[in-house]
């Protein structure tokens, strides 16, 4: 090995050079092949199989389609309707009364019928409940072949709520994009004692309605007096009538 002398006479080794020398840019250049050769791989592997694009359509779909789902916006219906409807219905601009005379009216209607002026043909006043399917399925038949601009259902004594589900399914099916309101029953009389019987079936139905995007028009609180029973000044049925057809007036859904 060659030496060379130091100027205060002591000799020292040459180094020598590393055979192989590190460089940053070919060890990148190792790792992009490395990772392109396994990608290159896994899409020949993938791609072998017969229904891959078909479930990355389909993946690829099932994304969007939640995306639109986390910013859709309620849906208007041709009639104007949103989709879900908002319960309990609030407060709106009082309809003219030629709103009675062009809607359907099933249920505990008969009084209520009687004193506003409606069409006898858009009077259904069967009660629900207990009601066949085929029965159901006949009542509903009849009311579109009347093509009212909205369907009142007003069921005032408690009953079997899943007649009314199963009614309303039908009415749906068979009046399409028809709004569908359902009434609360009026409060229990002073006096009596069916009070929290009423109350828990007000819920049911409220309960129902917001369900299925049916309208709920809450008659029951705006009657009520200060002990939670029907106010006195509705004990007589012409006071009442007139009560809960304003309700209804001035309770129509946009």
């Amino acid at each position: 090995m060659a030496q060379k002398k130091r100027k205060h006479g002591k000799v020292e080794a040459r180094k020598s050079k590393p055979l192989i020398q590190f460089k940053l840019g070919v060890l990148l250049l190792l790792i992009v092949i490395a990772f392109g050769g396994c990608f290159a791989l896994y899409l020949i592997s993938a791609t072998s199989q017969p229904d891959y694009w078909e479930k990355e359509i389909m993946a690829s779909s099932q994304q969007e389609t939640e995306e639109s789902d986390e910013n859709a916006v309620p849906i208007e219906t041709k009639s104007g309707e949103p989709s879900a409807a908002v319960n309990p219905v609030p407060q709106s601009e009082r309809a003219d009364d030629v709103h009675m005379q062009i809607c359907a009216w099933i249920g505990d209607v008969t009084e209520l019928t009687t004193y506003y002026q409606t069409a006898s043909e858009m009077v259904f006043p069967d009660a629900v409940s207990g009601m066949s399917e085929s029965e159901m399925r006949s009542s509903a038949k009849k009311i579109t072949e009347r093509d009212p601009l909205a369907i009142y259902l007003w069921m005032n004594t408690p009953a079997e709520i899943a007649d009314i589900a199963d009614f309303t399914n039908i009415l749906s099916e068979k009046t399409g994009e028809t709004p569908v309101y359902i009434l609360s029953a009026l409060p229990a009389a002073d006096g009596t004692d069916n009070k929290q019987a009423i109350n828990d079936w007000n819920k049911q139905l409220f309960s129902l309605a917001d369900s299925k995007g049916l309208h709920y028009v809450d008659v029951s609180t705006a009657l009520k007096g200060n002990n939670g029973f029907l106010a006195a000044e509705y004990a007589k049925e012409d006071a009442l009538n007139r009560a809960v057809g304003e309700i209804i007036l001035t309770h129509v859904a946009k």
